[in-house]
């Protein structure tokens, strides 16, 4: 289908119009019978004046106004001569210059979570560890752990759950933890299960299988303590790899 592009020289927005009437034209397309046309299905808009008797050329066929035609207007600065034609480009330019190098990681999905259902008394040691295959060099490590923990029969004690890459904490940017401090708790007050969160991110961590731990200790500062991790509930680690922060 040749679609009817011309150049209204008074605006310089594209216009497009719907025209729905039948009509059959033979060649050469006379002005007055497009204008008619064009006329009435510009009613809210006049028809330009620099369409003339040089718009449609013998070799257009324009038999094929029985579908919905889109009239383009298509303006070079500088010319008012309207053309019909199938395309509006003009001839193609020069290869431009290569790009820069685009990063690796762009948008992608990989993840994979690790959930059990397992009390664990441990006061101190690996509590679970998830296996990752991390694809991408430049890409971060975002990690969870949802499930139950709790800290019993002790006064001003804390005790500190964390996460290890490869057996060792994040350092990039900080460690990923979280502790709980019990004020008063001895004599067998404050046995309180509740559901903890911790999530963080880690960068820097090399292409390939990691082991993510995930771990109970002491807090910095103070002693041991008798902790509880999953009590009555399932835990789950979630691992994702996602694209490198922002500056």
């Amino acid at each position: 289908m040749c679609a009817f592009r011309y150049y209204n020289c008074l605006q310089s927005k594209p216009l497009i119009v719907v025209v729905l009437t039948k009509q059959i034209y033979s060649s050469p397309c006379k002005y007055t019978t497009l204008n008619a046309l064009l006329q009435r299905s510009l009613s809210h808009n006049p028809v330009p004046d620099c369409i003339d008797n040089n718009y449609c050329r013998d070799d257009i066929n324009l038999d094929f106004l029985d579908v919905v035609l889109h009239i383009d207007c298509c303006c070079k600065t500088g010319t008012h001569k309207p053309k019909c034609s199938t395309s509006c480009n003009g001839p193609v330019g020069t290869k431009g210059a290569p790009g820069e190098k685009g990063s690796d990681s762009g948008l992608y999905s990989n993840w994979k979570q690790c959930a059990w259902a397992r009390s664990d008394g441990k006061d101190n040691g690996l509590i679970q560890e998830c296996l990752f295959n991390k694809k991408h060099h430049d890409s971060s490590l975002k990690v969870s752990y949802g499930g139950n923990l709790r800290i019993y029969n002790c006064n001003s004690c804390c005790k500190r759950w964390y996460f290890t890459f490869n057996g060792a904490e994040c350092k990039k940017p900080l460690a990923i933890d979280g502790v709980f401090y019990m004020a008063r708790g001895a004599g067998g007050h404050g046995d309180i299960h509740r559901h903890r969160y911790i999530e963080g991110y880690c960068n820097k961590i090399p292409i390939g299988i990691v082991r993510v731990g995930f771990w109970v200790g002491n807090c910095n500062g103070y002693g041991n303590a008798d902790a509880h991790s999953g009590w009555n509930s399932i835990s789950r680690i979630v691992i994702e790899e996602v694209p490198p922060a922002q500056p």
